[in-house]
């Protein structure tokens, strides 16, 4: 992306941020373009309507598969732990010996799923990458089908699911990927996460605001995250659950969950390796935090509870890929900081997505200071209300309900 573009799209993400009254505060040229984006806005919002239209009256058609789907959505743009969550809920699945497939669109050239298959490399896992994922997913499955043709007769006695299931291959789930406004597939069960940091933005409907559908659309989640939680006061969290409650239907889920810091990983130069380094590096250090992620806020607060003595953020666009001027740039902070803390560790640390998108280009950083530091966390369910058990089996009930080895291709809706 070109650096005006870069720059469009930061002034876009800050108007997005800033709530009317404050809207006077912001630079000339950014308040040049909110009477654009409101109109945008409107588009958006009249394009959303008949879509939704369209699919109730049966004119466009929806994909319902022979196993069950769980779509991770959010009402927002970024930052909201969908990716997260389709890992913890893959491994949930991998536990109970039941091979999940992803489905994901392969957003912006697929920082997110290259992360997933990289933490999911081991395991029987199957991807499924592009925009029309029942398309994709129907694919897929009619593959694994047409194989079973080719199974000695010795294999055929045993159920087709018994046996998959033995050798760690049934497909027993799809996890689709920021689906809840993925209309074109049937889903048995939808979660919604929501950021407790950023939250609802300005309020507005997206290119004016972050919110891709209004509040009430929550009506349709049977489960919602309250993503972050442990990085904002508890009552901040409570009275958030409580100003959900008029827009949730009767029997839904509310959990809270949060990114557990687990190690980094050091890359330096002229070995050009990553090496495994404990979290307590971090403690009193001053950190520039270098990200393109969607809630770059969370990085730099995460680090501050592990014990940062002070940090500084270098902000970019959500899966912005880094340009030569943009090392440089970050050399420059970083040396900057060098100079005003002179007595003290200065560590440049990225994101795990961030360094995933582009790794030669992050690696050029190695010879700064210790080198380039990346977080890598996972997510964890920290409800305390009794609700992380009830979600549990509610995962594991989704699986039961429909009997897959009874589904055929004859059964599959167009």
């Amino acid at each position: 992306m070109s650096g005006f573009g870069e720059r469009l799209r930061k002034a876009v993400v800050r108007i997005a941020a800033t709530q009317e009254s404050d809207l006077r505060f912001l630079p000339g040229l950014e308040r040049s373009l909110v009477p654009v984006l409101s109109a945008a806005s409107t588009l958006y919002r009249f394009g959303t309507v008949v879509r939704r239209l369209l699919y109730h009256l049966g004119i466009l058609g929806r994909t319902r598969l022979p196993i069950p789907v769980i779509s991770v959505g959010n009402l927002t743009w970024g930052g909201t732990g969908k990716t997260p969550m389709v890992e913890y809920l893959a491994r949930h699945y991998l536990a109970a010996r039941v091979c999940p497939l992803i489905l994901s669109r392969g957003y912006r050239g697929g920082d997110e799923v290259r992360l997933l298959q990289k933490h999911l490399q081991d395991t029987p896992t199957k991807f499924g990458i592009g925009p029309n994922r029942a398309k994709v997913a129907l694919s897929i499955l009619q593959q694994r089908v047409g194989e079973r043709s080719n199974w000695p007769e010795s294999i055929t006695t045993q159920k087709p699911k018994d046996f998959l299931r033995d050798h760690g291959e049934e497909i027993g789930v799809a996890i689709l990927d920021d689906g809840m406004q993925h209309w074109t597939l049937e889903r048995d069960l939808e979660i919604v996460m929501i950021n407790v940091v950023s939250l609802w933005g300005n309020g507005r409907l997206v290119p004016r605001g972050p919110m891709r559908e209004s509040l009430e659309a929550l009506h349709r989640a049977h489960v919602v995250v309250l993503h972050h939680a442990t990085l904002v006061p508890d009552d901040k969290v409570k009275s958030i659950r409580r100003n959900l409650e008029p827009f949730l239907k009767k029997g839904s889920i509310v959990l809270s969950s949060h990114m557990r810091p687990l190690r980094f990983y050091r890359h330096t130069q002229p070995s050009n390796s990553l090496s495994e380094t404990p979290l307590l590096k971090v403690k009193d250090a001053v950190i520039l935090c270098v990200s393109a992620v969607g809630c770059p806020e969370s990085l730099d607060l995460v680090l501050m509870q592990e014990g940062a003595s002070h940090v500084e953020r270098l902000d970019f666009s959500d899966h912005h890929y880094f340009k030569h001027e943009n090392l440089k740039e970050i050399v420059e902070v970083f040396k900057q900081l060098q100079l005003r803390f002179p007595c003290q560790r200065v560590m440049l640390v990225t994101t795990e997505k961030d360094y995933m998108r582009d790794p030669a280009v992050m690696a050029e950083l190695g010879n700064l200071g210790d080198g380039v530091f990346v977080l890598q966390s996972t997510l964890e369910i920290i409800d305390s209300f009794g609700n992380d058990q009830a979600f549990r089996e509610l995962l594991s009930s989704v699986c039961c309900q429909r009997d897959v080895s009874r589904m055929t291709l004859s059964s599959w809706s167009p």
